[in-house]
Formats: structure tokens, C-alpha cells, sequence
């Protein structure tokens, strides 16, 4: 048996006969093109031919060796990457197939000729051919009047604004995001505008006389200091129309250096007049569509903001974990509590990723992300496909009736994993679900749901699947039944439980005085590591001070301090364990402020229909402690300098369970009765 075991719970459609003759041909509309840098661009391409759905459509850009290189497609093939400032449209007319790409924040580097490649299907390892291609479009873009020069500064500070437009109304105010990757030590964050001729420096962070700044401009409020320069610009006026660029000037040194972002298109338009009301206006005005501006893709992510991203991802669950403990250690009845911060984080977020408007903001908060953080989905797939100790499924299973939108579901695939229709079965969907979680829990859960009622239109399930080994393992014959003093309603104070005990242990072993605690640091396969927080007081209220007393900055430091400690020859005794807990996430998803998922909640970024809603959010987390390991004692080197030299955890302890790797927490609970509901083996 295994030493620790965890688990919680626009495409074109080919055919495959060609005919050898074909009337096809491509127009492109225009075939040249002038465009100023920072603008945006239109290319067309017309595929005039009988049947429109014989191949894929691709646009290509020549190189400057006359090659050509992979541009932008609907449905890129392995190896392929679209160009993240693209935005593509495909139509099929009767006459023709539209194929438009929408270029953003071009740049003079993007001049050049475009083409735009018709595929046909063959039976080869390609799988694809090319079949036409046409004269193309060529692209002129022409530098602004005047922009400084940039110079890349020393990794790993860059700038993350991606080219965008943003629209105010005059006399109100607007937000224009910027970010960095990491912390400005030293360096001078501005903004500034481009006019006609020049640049007008609008804000800086560096208050002196010589920075000529807006006086209604300030830093906008945010989430993490170092990271977030938006600013917001108030008392808008038709003037201000322009781009708007960030930058990093580190200032201080003989040739100094600058790092500018993409830039952001302000337009400031006139506030809509109030029109006379009248009956007949007020009948025949059709109100706008629900989902109005809201039925768009997730923003792209700008991958020069990943190793920013791990970070606030790591803060960002650690902290939602210790939320849904508090809400659970005073919620649950039971005696024992496991469950998995970043499960649920996954699967809130898969939903985030059709979640817009009010929703949206509400979501994003409880998850404790930064505002406009979009690179969540990518930088949340990275670590499901990165961690070789978990394995992760994620699913959104939805009503088989239900339109979702093809964005949602390509993007839900690339970051999380297939959303799932149900069938129209209750029973058969019951047994659907149960099947896939087993499989992907490899049976550890294989009993979430019990049933579904038909009015079901979307249900949230995450599985999440951990075998890890104690880095030292536990001989077997050396455990033994111990006394574990529990404080419960049971009459009976202590109870008998079987320990395994090691007299020379390695662990990282520290005392908390602000927590009146010890903290042991149990090193685990593939870089992870199990911490137990053990209170020194043995009483009723012991273990309840600790959990009040616990912050989520307090446990940041103290895995810090733990990696910092040299490992010492412990005498440790801590119980063997089976725990299982199956939690109502939707109580406390409830209690987490997020009641309007279930009633009434903006979910347009998914599907554009009327009433839907999350029907139902299931969890469930199972943890497993027995002796075996991947090492033999002794491997370790010891330290001289301890003054504590003893975890005998037999009484009630708090524990987590840390990804070494990614900074968070994957598994978070507490242990006050070891024999609650267990046979042990």
C-alpha cells in the first residue's frame, strides 16, 4: 500500500473526398493597404466555390527570407500559433465564404504581404494540403509622428498592455489597465499621450517638480501595489481622445532604459442626449439584448506576464482556501474536515471563464484574483498539465438543450477540459457523472453525486486526484494502537488509534509563539510536503484558538521559515489515517457572497440564453496516510542547533497539504477524532 494517497474530487467541417476539379478562387478585399502604427486593420479574404466546406482557411504572412509563416486560423494545427492581437470572423454565404481577420495595435513590423490559404483534406499524416492561395494583401503601416524609443530592460520586468480600445463619455471617468511583471525597485512608472507631435507626459509615480502631471489623473485602487499601475483618468473631455501608453524608466543610470507597453486608444465621446419620451417611442424602441457587449471571448492573455502569473495565482488560492476553511470548520458536524482549495478553485474558475458583468466582479473577488488579471485560464491550465503528482479533471456538465457559445467551449477545452452534455436520463446521468469521476480519481471517489434532477441546466464538478510517499517512510511494525485524546460530544475523551511512530525522523520543526504551536514539515514526493500545525495546549479550545488565530499571511511565512530550517532528527508519532468528506459547495459558495450563481447570475460569456443558472456544485476529498516511502531513514543530514526533538500528534491538529512547487495549498483540514467512521487496514 502506497504511503500517502489523496483524491478530492469554429471549426470547418472536411470531407473525405476531394473532387479533382474544382471552380474555386480567392479574392482578397483590399489587395493593399496604408495604416498608421497602433491602429487597427481589416483583411478580407472571399472564397468563391461550390461546396465551402471541402478545407480549412488559413491566413499566412511572407517572412522577410520570402517564407511564409503561420499568421492566424480558427482551428490551428499542432505547432501553429495565432498571433494574440488577431481577432477572426467566418461567414458562410450562399455565393462565398468570408474569412475577415481584425489586426490590433499594428505595428511597422507587421508591413508586409498577407495571404490567405484554402486547404483540402487528404488521407496523409498531414492530413491537409494546400489548394489555393491567390495574389494576397499587402500591408503598409507607418510609424507614428513620434514615439521614444524602447529599450528592453534586464529580465524579468516587462510591461503587460496589450493594445486595446476603451470608450468614455465626456465629463465622466475611465479606467486604462497597465501591469508589470514584477516588482519596480529601481525604476519611474508614467503614462503618457501621444498627440499630433509629441508626447504629453499625463502621470508619474515619481512626484517632483520636473514631472509635469494631469491633475485628474490618479493611480487607479488595486489589488497588489507592485504589479498594477492602471490609472484613472477623470472629468473626461472630447481632448483627450488619443494613445496612451504606460512605461518603466529606470532613470537612475547614465543611459538609462525603457520598457513601453502596446498602448491604449481613448475615445471620448459626447454623453447620449435624453430624448423626449412619448407612447410611441417607449413602444416601438427595442430594449437591448441581454447578453448586449457581453457575448464575447475570454480577453487574451500576454504570456510575457507568466512568471507574474504564478504568483498571483499561489496568493490568490492560498488565500480562498483559508476562506472556505473558516466557513467549513464552523459548518460541518463532523469530526474530521479535508477538502481541496485548488479543486474548487479550478472548477469556479472554469466558470469564471463564461461568467461576465456584476458576476463577474463578485466571482473574480471571492477567488481573490486581481481585477483584469486575464491570464487565469492560461496560467491555471499550466499548472494542471505541470503537476505530475495530481491528476485533474475538470468539467462542466450542462443540459443537453442548451446553445453554448463555440468560444466558450474551445477555450473551456484548452484550459480545463470538455464541457459535457447530459443526457435525458436522471439515472443515466447519475451513473455518467459517477463513471468519470472514478476514472479520473482512479476509484478513489466513485460516489459524488446520488442524483440530478431534470431541471438540471448545468452542474460543477471537479476531481482532483493526489499519490504522493513520504520522503522517509514509516515501518510498518512499528505501528501501534495509541491513546488520541478527542473533544467531542462523546462521552469518551480518548480513544485508541493506530500510530505510526519513527524515532529519527527528518523534519523541518518549528514553534509558533503567536499560534502556541508546533509546525512540522513532512517532505513528500515530487516536490510537495505535508504540514501539520499541532497545538501544544492540550484542551477542548486548543485547536479552535489556533484556527482564529491563523491568518493566511501568518502560514505564508511559516513555510517560508520552514524552508529555510535544516531538517532534524525528530521522535514523531502521528495517526494513520482514512478521511472522507463530501461537501454541499453550494452552501458555501453561498456563504462566500456567491448566492447569485444560483439564482440569477450573468453568465453571457457561456451562453447567450435566458435562465441559466448553476444547478448544483458537488465536492468531495479523500486523504489516506499509511507507512511507505521512497526512502530509507538516515539519508538526511542533522542539526545540532535543536532545542525540540519531539511531534507526537495525539491530539487534535490542523494540516495542509503544500504544492512545494507552485507556492498553494492543495488539500487544507483537520483531524479531531482519528476513529470517526474509519476501519483501519
Amino acid at each position: 500500500m502506497d504511503g500517502l494517497l489523496i483524491s478530492a474530487q469554429c471549426n470547418l467541417h472536411f470531407s473525405d473526398y476531394f473532387p479533382e476539379k474544382v471552380n474555386i478562387h480567392i479574392k482578397y478585399i483590399p489587395e493593399s493597404v496604408s495604416v498608421t502604427e497602433a491602429s487597427s486593420v481589416t483583411l478580407i479574404c472571399l472564397v468563391y466555390q461550390h461546396d465551402s466546406h471541402l478545407g480549412a482557411l488559413r491566413w499566412f504572412r511572407e517572412t522577410e527570407d520570402g517564407k511564409e509563416a503561420h499568421f492566424y486560423s480558427e482551428s490551428p494545427k499542432d505547432g501553429m500559433k495565432n498571433d494574440p492581437r488577431v481577432v477572426g470572423k467566418q461567414e458562410d454565404n450562399r455565393e462565398y465564404f468570408n474569412f475577415t481577420i481584425t489586426i490590433n495595435g499594428v505595428m511597422p513590423q507587421d508591413s508586409g504581404k498577407y495571404y490567405c490559404h484554402k486547404y483540402k483534406k487528404v488521407v496523409s499524416s498531414k492530413g491537409e494540403e494546400r489548394l489555393l492561395s491567390g495574389v494576397g494583401t499587402t500591408l503598409t503601416v507607418d510609424a507614428l509622428p513620434f514615439r521614444p524609443p524602447t529599450v528592453t530592460l534586464k529580465p524579468p520586468v516587462v510591461i503587460l498592455q496589450p493594445y486595446q480600445e476603451v470608450r468614455g463619455f465626456q465629463n465622466e471617468k475611465v479606467t486604462l489597465h497597465c501591469f508589470v511583471s514584477a516588482g519596480i525597485v529601481n525604476g519611474i512608472m508614467r503614462w503618457y499621450r501621444i498627440t499630433s507631435s509629441r508626447q504629453e507626459y499625463i502621470y508619474s509615480a515619481m512626484d517632483t517638480s520636473s514631472e509635469k502631471i494631469d491633475p485628474r489623473v490618479r493611480r487607479t485602487d488595486h489589488h497588489y501595489v507592485d504589479i498594477d499601475w492602471s490609472i484613472t483618468i477623470e472629468d473626461l473631455t472630447l481632448m483627450d481622445n488619443g494613445m496612451y501608453f504606460c512605461e518603466l524608466d529606470d532613470g537612475f543610470e547614465e543611459k538609462h532604459q525603457v520598457v513601453v507597453g502596446g498602448g491604449t486608444r481613448l475615445i471620448v465621446e459626447e454623453p447620449h442626449r435624453e430624448a423626449e419620451l412619448t407612447t410611441e417611442a417607449m413602444t416601438t424602441t427595442p430594449p437591448l439584448p441581454r447578453c448586449n457587449e457581453h457575448a464575447v471571448p475570454w480577453p487574451i492573455c500576454d504570456e510575457m506576464l507568466s512568471s507574474t502569473g504564478v504568483g498571483i495565482l499561489s496568493k490568490s488560492i492560498s488565500e480562498f482556501g483559508f476562506n472556505v476553511y473558516r466557513i467549513l470548520k464552523d459548518t460541518l458536524k463532523e469530526p474530521n474536515v479535508v477538502f481541496s482549495p485548488l479543486s474548487i478553485a479550478i472548477a469556479l474558475s472554469n466558470l469564471l471563464l463564461g461568467t461576465r458583468g456584476e458576476t463577474l466582479s463578485v466571482l473574480n473577488k471571492a477567488l481573490n484574483y486581481p481585477k483584469h488579471f486575464t491570464c487565469v485560464h492560461q496560467e491555471m491550465g499550466n499548472l494542471i498539465q505541470s503537476d505530475s503528482n495530481l491528476l485533474i479533471a475538470s468539467a462542466i456538465y450542462y443540459h443537453s438543450g442548451l446553445k453554448l457559445h463555440d468560444f466558450f467551449l474551445e477555450q473551456s477545452k484548452e484550459y480545463y477540459g470538455v464541457a459535457m452534455p447530459l443526457t435525458n436520463d436522471m439515472a443515466e446521468n447519475v451513473q455518467l457523472i459517477n463513471k468519470w469521476v472514478a476514472e479520473k480519481t482512479q476509484n478513489k471517489i466513485t460516489h459524488l453525486v446520488n442524483e440530478i434532477m431534470a431541471s438540471a441546466e448545468m452542474l460543477l464538478l471537479n476531481a482532483i486526484y493526489f499519490k504522493g510517499k513520504w520522503k522517509v517512510k514509516f515501518q510498518e511494525d512499528e505501528t501501534k494502537p495509541k491513546t488520541f485524546m478527542r473533544f467531542g460530544q462523546s462521552s469518551k475523551k480518548t480513544v485508541l488509534v493506530p500510530m505510526m511512530e519513527h524515532d529519527k525522523y527528518p523534519l523541518a520543526l518549528i514553534h509558533s509563539r503567536a499560534l502556541n504551536a508546533k509546525v512540522a514539515r513532512f517532505r513528500l514526493s515530487n516536490e510537495s510536503s505535508l504540514v501539520l500545525i499541532l497545538p501544544n495546549v492540550l484542551s477542548p479550545t486548543a485547536l479552535s484558538q489556533v484556527q482564529s488565530k491563523l491568518k493566511t499571511e501568518d502560514f505564508l511565512d511559516m513555510v517560508k521559515q520552514l524552508n529555510k530550517e535544516d531538517e532534524s532528527d525528530v521522535i514523531v508519532s502521528i495517526p494513520k489515517l482514512n478521511l472522507n468528506t463530501k461537501t454541499d459547495l453550494k452552501s458555501v459558495l453561498e456563504k462566500l457572497g456567491l448566492s447569485d450563481l444560483f439564482s440569477s447570475p450573468n453568465l453571457c460569456g457561456m451562453s447567450s440564453e435566458n435562465g441559466l443558472l448553476v444547478s448544483d456544485a458537488s465536492h468531495q476529498a479523500v486523504i489516506e496516510l499509511h507507512e511507505n516511502g521512497v526512502e530509507a531513514a538516515g539519508s538526511t543530514s542533522i542539526s545540532l542547533s535543536r532545542t525540540v526533538y519531539t511531534f507526537e500528534a495525539h491530539r487534535p491538529f490542523m494540516f495542509v497539504l503544500w504544492d512545494d512547487r507552485h507556492g498553494l495549498p492543495v488539500f487544507m483540514g483537520h483531524v479531531t477524532d482519528p476513529s470517526y467512521g474509519q476501519v483501519f487496514l
